[in-house]
């Protein structure tokens, strides 16, 4: 086995990301919604760690570590979620213009973000949940997929806890789907006017 596919782009500002999405040159495969999901491990507390060590873990080596990790035994996956959000970065791993591994019935059919945290036991705090909203909305925006309505496997914003195949909580208890789908709607809103 080897590492899978890594984009490996990093950036720290909603325009520059949009930049990035509006540039994706997609084939005979496209999402039709995007699936969050919430990390669970790294949390806030060990990403905010990672931070301060004598040598921190930047979000570009987290990339290159999320590589090898899903690629290579125990996991041996050839596909990964595509986006990982971070307190600082809005990160591509996976090439987005191919389906990813992020949730069985969704794979094919959906992008996957993996958004830092465990929203089972940590609140999303403000200024972050805004950003997170915000990248969400990018990647809304980009590919003119609606937030809402949802309709399972079809549309709208999907939570990886809404596959029947999974006992998963994501994108976290304390998540709530549908006032989260309505900030991303607002938020498009305020971004496109």
């Amino acid at each position: 086995m080897s590492a899978v596919p890594n984009v490996g782009k990093c950036f720290a500002s909603s325009d520059d990301f949009l930049k990035y999405l509006f540039g994706i040159q997609f084939g005979a495969w496209r999402p039709l919604f995007i699936t969050a999901h919430h990390t669970a491990s790294p949390t806030l507390q060990n990403w905010n760690e990672w931070q301060v060590r004598k040598v921190p873990v930047s979000d570009n080596q987290w990339l290159i570590n999320l590589s090898e990790y899903y690629g290579n035994p125990p996991l041996g996956w050839k596909s990964a979620p595509h986006f990982f959000f971070t307190p600082k970065h809005y990160c591509v791993l996976f090439p987005p213009e191919r389906p990813g591994t992020h949730a069985k019935s969704f794979n094919g059919l959906s992008w996957g973000v993996e958004m830092v945290g465990n929203f089972d036991i940590e609140t999303l705090p403000g200024d972050l949940r805004r950003r997170y909203i915000t990248g969400f909305a990018c990647l809304h925006i980009a590919t003119a997929l609606k937030v809402l309505p949802y309709k399972y496997a079809t549309q709208g914003l999907h939570f990886h806890r809404d596959d029947p195949k999974t006992t998963k909580t994501c994108a976290g208890k304390k998540v709530d789907r549908p006032s989260f789908a309505k900030e991303i709607v607002a938020q498009i809103e305020a971004m496109t006017g």
